[in-house]
């Protein structure tokens, strides 16, 4: 998806266009509560600050932005909360659905804020995948990567999840520097508990450098991990893309955008902090609007010479000063 992403932009640049019709993925935060403390985390930091505040999106501000965006290959309902914890997920969901215009809808949950069976009433509003986050199953190492997570809780629920939905339920794993040597045996474990889809990702930087795993140790998990998850029948995994950041243009500005819960377009799911960037307000503006106007533009143009200063945290394209 992203070299396709990269070679649609280069002729996009080619041809003086900044702006395309649809997108492959976009995210809408709908809540900024979460029953976790994880370090690192965007909410975490601003906690720690005095400077959070949570608040669930109110249904009809959801219903406006969904039906203001383009179609998409991917809609996430989800941001730095714990989506589970709005009281009216469901029926989000079931917005987004009845649109059409999504040909995946999915989101990221900790598993620890509602039952297994709680999910079942999401799949029949339409959610078509669920990943639940799970850096470790060993208590002693999630108590402080995960702060409120109880593993067994946890790999109930996976196994559960696994049972009942198969095929749809994914692991998102954080690789950070506390848990990279234990990897090869959580995807053991993980293989244990059921048909899970895994996806690896790279820690973020949002206030805790500690957590980036050195890039040595990076590489050697990569190398090993082809041989690693061929033991594992009833894991698909799916890798990093880039073992470090990639000298390409990031494609989010073009087509992966986020909106916050407060309605701000943001570049990127992984910059959330409408503070230091946003490019407008799509409770205020059509989002259309937003994401074609001039300063849009304008902004893009600069992109693709120069990052922003928040692309500095980013483990997955490098920053262009």
């Amino acid at each position: 998806m992203a070299r396709t992403g990269h070679r649609v932009i280069r002729r996009l640049l080619q041809h003086g266009r900044w702006s395309v019709p649809a997108l492959w993925q976009v995210a809408v935060e709908v809540t900024t509560h979460c029953n976790l403390v994880c370090p690192g985390c965007l909410r975490t930091v601003k906690c720690a600050e005095g400077n959070w505040d949570s608040r669930h999106m109110a249904l009809s501000d959801y219903q406006k932005i969904v039906q203001d965006l383009p179609k998409a290959q991917t809609f996430a309902s989800g941001g730095i909360g714990e989506p589970t914890m709005h009281p009216q997920l469901p029926e989000l969901i079931r917005i987004a659905a009845s649109t059409g215009k999504f040909r995946s809808i999915c989101f990221t949950s900790n598993g620890m804020a509602r039952a297994p069976e709680y999910y079942d009433e999401l799949f029949e509003a339409g959610l078509t995948r669920v990943d639940i986050s799970v850096d470790t199953l060993d208590q002693e190492l999630a108590d402080p990567l995960r702060g409120g997570t109880s593993t067994e809780k946890l790999s109930v629920c996976l196994q559960r999840l696994a049972g009942r939905h198969p095929g749809r339920i994914g692991a998102r794993t954080v690789i950070r520097s506390e848990n990279i040597h234990r990897i090869p045996d959580l995807l053991s474990q993980l293989n244990d508990l059921g048909q899970l889809n895994v996806s690896l990702q790279y820690f973020i930087d949002m206030g805790n450098p500690e957590g980036v795993a050195p890039l040595p140790e990076r590489k050697a998990l990569l190398e090993r991990l082809p041989a690693i998850a061929s033991r594992c029948s009833n894991l698909r995994v799916k890798a990093p893309e880039f073992i470090e950041p990639s000298p390409q243009v990031c494609i989010y500005p073009w087509w992966g955008p986020a909106v916050t819960v407060d309605g701000y377009v943001m570049v990127c799911c992984n910059m959330m902090d409408k503070d230091r960037f946003n490019l407008g307000n799509a409770l205020k503006t059509p989002f259309a609007e937003v994401w074609r106007s001039r300063s849009t533009r304008e902004f893009r143009r600069e992109f693709t010479r120069r990052s922003p200063s928040f692309c500095a945290e980013c483990p997955y394209y490098l920053m262009r000063p």
